[in-house]
């Protein structure tokens, strides 16, 4: 059990240092938001927009509207936070250009408690779960952008029960996707709309990297007691 807990406080803090070292760090918010602070960009949590439809979604952005401040993402911004967040953070497997340029897959943790993906899944949030309560529970999340001639899905998989951590990867993917009949219009329970705005404040990483120290330091102390 000592072993358990010591692997998972120190596959935190390796995630929060190893981000620190490549790209972005993907930080919790209090707004049912997160912050890709490489970019200083602020993306809506999965599960806040999802079952509204990507053209009311749209309707609600000006002024007054219920989010107002927020913007729809680009396929670029899209492209740079997913790289940002899941790539050279030490996954399994991870291809940056797996179902075409910038279209990224990427999977951790099987035959593990948990993988290198599950501090930001927590912090991105989900659109829903399946299997609540069972050996089998899971958490997906799936979010829409359109840009220009691009009509993309950006997609994560967190394996919570026993039996899928052991026999199934957490899993994140990035695709264009193809013959998408009337994607502006559709209402799905499984399906966000990717929203980002300018982050209102992000912490220094330096800040970050103190702060994971620490909690080796006094992780390291409570089991020598």
């Amino acid at each position: 059990m000592k072993n358990k807990f010591l692997k998972a406080v120190f596959a935190g803090t390796i995630l929060s240092l190893s981000t620190l070292a490549n790209a972005g760090v993907i930080l919790d918010t209090d707004r049912d938001s997160f912050i890709d602070s490489a970019t200083g960009l602020e993306w809506i949590d999965f599960g806040i927009n999802n079952g509204q439809s990507y053209n009311y979604v749209s309707s609600q952005l000006n002024s007054g509207g219920v989010y107002e401040g927020w913007s729809l993402a680009t396929s670029e911004q899209v492209y740079t936070m997913w790289a940002n967040a899941f790539l050279g953070i030490g996954a399994d497997y991870e291809n940056a250009n797996h179902y075409g340029r910038g279209q990224l897959h990427a999977n951790d943790g099987q035959s593990e408690f948990g993988s290198v993906f599950s501090a930001i899944f927590l912090a991105m949030g989900h659109n829903k779960k399946y299997d609540e309560g069972t050996i089998s529970e899971h958490h997906e999340a799936t979010g829409l952008f359109i840009s220009q001639d691009e009509i993309g899905l950006v997609q994560t998989r967190s394996n919570i029960g026993p039996l899928e951590s052991l026999f199934v990867d957490d899993t994140v993917k990035l695709k264009l996707v193809k013959n998408f009949i009337r994607p502006r219009e559709i209402k799905d329970d499984e399906l966000s709309t990717m929203l980002v705005r300018s982050a209102v404040d992000v912490p220094e990483p330096s800040t970050l990297a103190i702060f994971a120290l620490g909690m080796i330091s006094l992780t390291s102390r409570r089991f020598k007691k």
